[in-house]
């Protein structure tokens, strides 16, 4: 199922993607949980548990993978990140799972390093703290959102450019009780 809370009436379309079986998907299909979101098309995966909070103004055509989260922050920035990812320090970079997969491999796959995305040079060295990598920034097209798991909606340049934030940093500078 899903639940919608405080959220603007009639201006939130959040729907599961048809699977093969609707019925089989009806009952099987891990919960989702939509806050504090306004004037929001977003498709969810047939399947997998979702969490989007405190999103405005954002229209997706294609639905979220399994997992994805979307945690709307003041400013516009939007924490994309998976239910499974580790935000706890790991052991080794190989360890680090973001939005689903390995770390390494999202770098990897966008043409970014691990320098790209940590501010201080003894962290990227270590590459295994994602809680205080700077990933996060203002998306203001889809495309912004869609690239955290679709690399051909990623633009490099774009993301360099940006003002980005980690995940330690948007939680320092917003409150939970203030969006609520």
């Amino acid at each position: 199922g899903v639940t919608l809370l405080n959220c603007s009436p009639g201006t939130v379309q959040v729907v599961r993607e048809c699977g093969a079986d609707e019925e089989i998907v009806d009952r099987t299909a891990e919960h989702a949980w939509v806050e504090m979101c306004a004037d929001v098309v977003v498709p969810l995966s047939a399947m997998g548990f979702h969490l989007v909070v405190g999103i405005q103004g954002l229209h997706l055509t294609r639905p979220l993978p399994p997992g994805i989260c979307l945690d709307g922050r003041s400013g516009g920035v939007v924490a994309v990140y998976s239910a499974d990812d580790t935000f706890k320090r790991a052991k080794t970079s190989d360890a680090v799972t973001f939005c689903g997969q390995s770390l390494p491999s999202w770098l990897e796959a966008r043409n970014l390093t691990a320098g790209d995305i940590w501010a201080e040079p003894e962290e990227a060295a270590l590459a295994t703290d994602l809680w205080a990598a700077q990933l996060f920034r203002k998306c203001g097209r889809p495309e912004d959102v869609e690239g955290y798991w679709d690399v051909s909606s990623f633009s490099r340049d774009d993301f360099l450019r940006s003002t980005r934030f980690s995940l330690k940093a948007l939680n320092q500078s917003d409150s939970a009780l203030q969006r609520d």
